[in-house]
């Protein structure tokens, strides 16, 4: 058998199809054919089709249906299950990856080629945890659900006095940032565009960010994932705020189309969290 590129290529209609599979493929660690055109040994697409592909260097087509529902991938990205009210608590899309990987792995024996993958983590290591935070408020009220969830009728009392006193809250991004610098670590401070009570601390807060090295994404308002124009001046307003390119972006409360809001974001040259 002569030569053959191992690479594997996406063949999806769908920007969020294409999205998902490229993630599960790099969770395994495979690599991805970098050009259309580019000769590969497998073809993941949404349906059998594929099989005609020219690009193909063997019978290796893989349909991603067989592995992955679509509206509960979806549902799996937002970290909630079909069912009203229950959360994920496992990696889903984790563990469909390496289902993916299994059925890669018998495609290229069937055709006698080896498969290989690349170690993402240090040491062996399964995983890596990716720090991020949605900053919703850069100072809110002590009577705020958030603050008063918990204390008593006295605690919140004296939280209510010392604000009417000129006390502010809900600014941590120092303290944050000093936290993880103790574990040798840095994370992505996800901010909005608009913070009623305290416009005036956005550039101080990511200015701080910038020093420490961390990221700056977008926290974007919750209807801009239906609307390509409202991200895309999310996003210009933010970096004006920055001084630099935005990369990254979650949507408030996690919403998403996965019709829209991948194909919109990627179109804006970023990268959907």
């Amino acid at each position: 058998m002569k030569a053959t590129n191992l690479k594997i290529a996406v063949s999806a209609r769908r920007p969020f199809i294409t999205g998902l599979i490229e993630t599960m493929l790099d969770i395994i660690g495979v690599d991805q054919a970098s050009t259309p055109t580019e000769t590969v040994a497998c073809v993941i697409s949404e349906n059998d089709s594929v099989r005609g592909d020219t690009r193909l260097s063997g019978p290796a087509a893989i349909d991603i249906n067989k592995f992955v529902d679509v509206g509960l991938a979806e549902q799996a990205l937002r970290g909630v299950k079909k069912e009203r009210g229950e959360f994920l608590s496992e990696p889903w899309l984790s563990a469909k990856a390496m289902e993916l990987s299994d059925a890669i792995k018998q495609a290229f024996f069937h055709v006698g080629l080896p498969f290989v993958t690349k170690e993402l983590w240090p040491k062996g290591a399964a995983g890596c945890l990716v720090l991020t935070h949605d900053v919703d408020w850069l100072s809110f009220s002590p009577l705020h659900k958030v603050v008063a969830q918990g204390k008593s009728g006295a605690k919140v009392l004296r939280l209510g006095l010392s604000y009417a006193g000129g006390r502010r809250y809900g600014y941590n991004v120092s303290s944050i940032i000093q936290m993880e610098a103790e574990f040798g670590a840095k994370s992505t401070f996800l901010f909005r565009t608009s913070y009623t009570d305290a416009q005036e601390r956005l550039v101080e807060a990511i200015k701080e960010c910038k020093e420490a090295g961390c990221e700056i994404a977008l926290h974007a308002a919750k209807g801009s994932h239906k609307s390509p124009e409202v991200m895309s001046r999310e996003k210009s307003d933010l970096e004006l705020s920055a001084g630099e390119k935005i990369l990254g972006l979650r949507v408030h409360g996690l919403k998403f189309r996965q019709d829209i809001t991948c194909s919109a974001w990627s179109r804006l040259g970023s990268n959907t969290t």
